[in-house]
């Protein structure tokens, strides 16, 4: 399923070194491309259906003439604005960074949340719930119960 928007981050855009670097007309190039990647596949790459958006497509694309098109391609590039794939592919580290937390967390949340808290689930363990000096109380549980039930009688003890 395509997302219809990505996360933007203003202060990410105007501190980035690399960015600053270059010329208003590459940043507009690049903000286009970032438009483009978003639409890409694999997410992040300048990519339609898998097929490597050469210069001049992205020249049509963006509007901007073939002569210009390379120059500031070779701007963004040689700033260190974008990384290029094995098979020339123009990608966005960020976006897929990004990408790849967002289908981790996805992948949680389609488990419930973390998968390691349902782990101990239905074996018995101790619940307790302990008063501390300044008034506060701590509640937890502990498997093995045994282990933390003396661990907790010494701390109570002290």
């Amino acid at each position: 399923m395509k997302r219809p928007s990505f996360q933007f981050y203003p202060g990410d855009w105007l501190h980035d070194v690399a960015l600053r670097t270059v010329s208003v007309a590459a940043r507009g190039l690049w903000m286009d491309m970032i438009c483009l990647m978003h639409q890409g596949t694999p997410y992040g790459h300048l990519k339609v259906n898998s097929k490597v958006i050469d210069e001049i497509s992205l020249g049509r694309m963006t509007g901007v003439n073939n002569g210009e098109i390379k120059n500031l391609l070779d701007e963004l590039e040689s700033s260190g604005v974008f990384s290029r794939a094995n098979d020339g592919a123009i990608y966005s580290k960020r976006m897929v960074a990004d990408e790849v937390l967002r289908n981790k967390r996805a992948d949680g949340g389609s488990k419930g949340g973390n998968p390691d808290l349902g782990v101990n689930y239905n074996i018995p363990g101790l619940v307790y719930a302990l008063s501390r000096s300044n008034g506060d109380i701590k509640i937890g549980i502990s498997v093995p119960r045994d282990k933390r039930a003396y661990k907790l009688r010494k701390a109570i003890s002290d």
